[in-house]
């Protein structure tokens, strides 16, 4: 007799099946060291710092100097991979919309003095005492994010960025990409589905964001860095009559000042076991003044930029117990509000409840230069 449990299990592992299989077709070159080094890579109890540890892991069933030659001479087609990632996604709960999130991870590098195109990369802990920063290589990745509670995520994109790459053209360079793949693998696009939405922290410009996505039919939701932001409501009605240029901004939304707030569009309240009862309230049309640096740095006109920001509010928090980092050094208090900025991308672009689109750069750009994951041989030392 065959359980339920039993045909779960069968249908999970046809899956991994498939991806293993799907993932071998794309080594083009030495396709058999490439994908046992894969799993040793996957299969280790603790991050890799050496490639002579791989080859003596358990699953890597050659010599060592295979691996070498596998990195030296193997090829891999990265487009097959990309489809590969797309496919092996999981399914969004309850006909809601697929969850992607966007950031970026530093490999620090301060002692490889020969290896190229190295930058010095924000470290929220350095802990020396003066610095902030370190010599290494930035990552942006997306990865597919589930609801819920978990920490598992599902990779579908990685780029290391040069130093004088920008963040924004990089992200949403790739975020054009994976909806162009959604669409292809039938993910998205289709009557009654939700476009697909991308989960950002702070660290990403929500304005120039919005302008650089605004063609492409996903979501976008940023947490706004800081708690006194200045938004504007949309400008009255034109009066009958009036002469001269029309406003092109309303009244002030002062986020640090309630009385200037209007009733909201929506609001909701949940009581949580573990944040108390949150309260969210969305206000929709609001529009920063945009200023003519960064993004913004070259347009000749400086575009009105619209989505909905939402504030959102709990009691309790996770635990009293205090922050602190493995460092020592601690870590602020945790905030009682946070203010989110949301909007559309592509044909719902300019006012809904949360979206995000593609690439409009300012100025001609080519895109990100694609580099491998695995860093230059040649070093100038042991980091």
């Amino acid at each position: 007799m065959i359980s339920v449990q039993d045909d779960r299990q069968a249908v999970e592992f046809g899956a991994v099946t498939g991806f293993r299989d799907g993932f071998y077709r794309c080594l083009s070159a030495r396709a058999d060291a490439l994908f046992v080094l894969c799993d040793a890579v996957s299969c280790g109890e603790r991050p890799v710092t050496s490639l002579v540890e791989l080859s003596l892991s358990p699953v890597f069933r050659r010599g060592h100097g295979a691996l070498y030659d596998a990195l030296a001479a193997g090829e891999i087609d990265a487009a097959g991979v990309w489809d590969v990632l797309v496919d092996g996604l999981p399914a969004a709960a309850d006909e809601g919309p697929l969850l992607f999130t966007a950031d970026v991870t530093v490999c620090p590098r301060p002692d490889a003095e020969c290896s190229a195109d190295r930058g010095h990369c924000h470290t929220s802990c350095r802990c020396d005492g003066d610095r902030k920063t370190i010599p290494g290589w930035n990552y942006a990745w997306l990865a597919g994010i589930q609801w819920g509670r978990s920490s598992w995520v599902s990779p579908v994109d990685a780029v290391r960025m040069d130093p004088d790459d920008d963040l924004v053209a990089v992200t949403a360079a790739q975020i054009r990409e994976l909806a162009t793949r959604l669409r292809a693998a039938g993910r998205t696009g289709g009557a009654g589905r939700l476009p697909p939405m991308m989960v950002m922290d702070s660290g990403y410009p929500a304005t120039a964001m919005t302008d650089a996505v605004s063609d492409v039919d996903v979501q976008l939701l940023i947490r706004l860095d800081r708690d006194d932001r200045v938004f504007h409501r949309p400008p009255p009605p034109r009066v009958p009559g009036r002469t001269g240029r029309p406003p092109k901004y309303g009244a002030r939304f002062e986020c640090a000042s309630p009385t200037s707030w209007h009733t909201p569009d929506a609001t909701l309240t949940v009581d949580t076991d573990r944040y108390g009862r949150v309260e969210v309230h969305a206000w929709s049309g609001l529009s920063p003044k945009i200023q003519a640096r960064g993004w913004f740095a070259d347009r000749s006109e400086l575009p009105v930029v619209t989505a909905r920001s939402c504030t959102s509010a709990w009691n309790t928090c996770p635990t009293d117990a205090p922050r602190t980092r493995t460092c020592g050094c601690g870590g602020p208090p945790p905030r009682a509000s946070h203010w989110i900025w949301t909007c559309c991308g592509g044909s719902t672009y300019g006012g809904s409840t949360s979206s995000i689109s593609s690439v409009l750069p300012s100025r001609p750009w080519a895109g990100p230069r694609r580099k491998p994951a695995h860093p230059p041989s040649r070093t100038g030392g042991p980091g």
